[in-house]
């Protein structure tokens, strides 16, 4: 007998500071596929839907694949609510009509639009009231993520990447894919529980090659490791988007364990242990003039400045001018050693 999984994709991270909102135009310049096309523009790359398209090949058999919407965009403002809703609406409408085993969302997990403070949870919620209770439901988050804790009590699965910058998104799918056919097979279930620090930790440090991020992660693998005989299934620390602006923005854990209380109590731990590593999180950051002039030292060299104080990268928009009114102070100095 042939199952179906069903993917589909929502992957924007909202900055609520940000000038303008992102509407279809945004989607559609980076991301608002179906079907064929969907897995297509995945082929090669490191992403989710690539992770989709593997399954589709190595389950040909026992497996049919399904692509609803998949959307994305560059971080920016919060997600136009009509925009949102024709995503839930195509995926819901394709959840009734494909009747799936399975189905796997590739969320970000610090999506907002211009009404909802948490999007995801409500489309997973809004999901599984079509699905019902039979129905494997899995998802795959960033790194940084803003989870409600909710969020894990209509899912079946979840795991979020492990690397920033994210080199493993694909891996992080494919993690979530394997469960859900577990599940759909007859594995025994797990349950999920998510520990916020009520902590907003900057990005800047957050690389996990190095680091307090690297430190949690190496902590989640051990403890993945030692603790197999509890039951435990999947470790993720996320460091959180504060730029969201939401109730739920901040760093976190999630846990999943055949036993909720135990998946609890290692949630509830490893969040300790991030909270008391948030101070080194904080950059530490020379004063404009003084980075300038360390700059200008570099006699000789080429040297590149710049200023990521609301994080361009993340929607900001790039209108902190604190840095280049520093330079034309400097400019202005006769005896700085920038006018050399």
């Amino acid at each position: 007998m042939t199952r179906t999984l069903l993917a589909a994709r929502l992957w924007f991270e909202g900055n609520r500071f940000a000038p303008r909102r992102t509407g279809l135009a945004e989607l559609q310049q980076r991301e608002w596929l179906t079907g064929e096309a969907a897995l297509s523009a995945a082929a090669g790359t490191a992403t989710e839907m690539a992770a989709v398209a593997d399954f589709a090949a190595t389950h040909a058999g026992p497996w049919r694949v399904v692509v609803s919407r998949c959307a994305s965009a560059s971080p920016g403002g919060p997600l136009d609510d009509a925009v949102f809703e024709r995503w839930l609406q195509e995926v819901n409408a394709d959840v009734a009509r494909e009747r799936p085993a399975v189905v796997y969302l590739s969320l970000h997990g610090a999506a907002i639009t211009g009404r909802r403070e948490s999007p995801e949870l409500e489309l997973v919620h809004s999901l599984r009231r079509t699905l019902g209770p039979a129905v494997k439901l899995g998802a795959s988050f960033d790194l940084h993520a803003n989870l409600p804790a909710a969020i894990v009590d209509d899912l079946d699965a979840a795991s979020g990447y492990r690397t920033y910058p994210h080199v493993d998104m694909r891996e992080t799918a494919a993690r979530v894919l394997e469960r859900l056919r577990a599940l759909a097979d007859g594995a025994l279930p797990a349950y999920g529980a998510v520990a916020s620090t009520g902590r907003l930790l900057p990005s800047f440090n957050m690389r996990t090659d190095a680091g307090p991020m690297r430190r949690m992660q190496q902590a989640a693998r051990a403890l993945e490791a030692a603790a197999a005989h509890e039951g435990l299934v999947d470790i993720s620390v996320f460091g959180g988007f504060p730029y969201a602006d939401t109730v739920h923005a901040g760093a976190s854990v999630m846990v999943w364990a055949r036993e909720r209380a135990v998946a609890a109590r290692h949630a509830g731990t490893l969040a300790g242990e991030l909270v008391a590593l948030a101070p080194q999180f904080a950059p530490s950051l020379q004063a404009p003039r003084d980075a300038l002039r360390a700059a200008a030292a570099h006699a000789g060299a080429m040297v590149a400045v710049t200023d990521p104080a609301d994080n361009p990268l993340s929607g900001g928009a790039a209108d902190t001018p604190g840095l280049f009114a520093a330079l034309l102070a400097e400019r202005r100095d006769p005896a700085s050693p920038v006018q050399r």
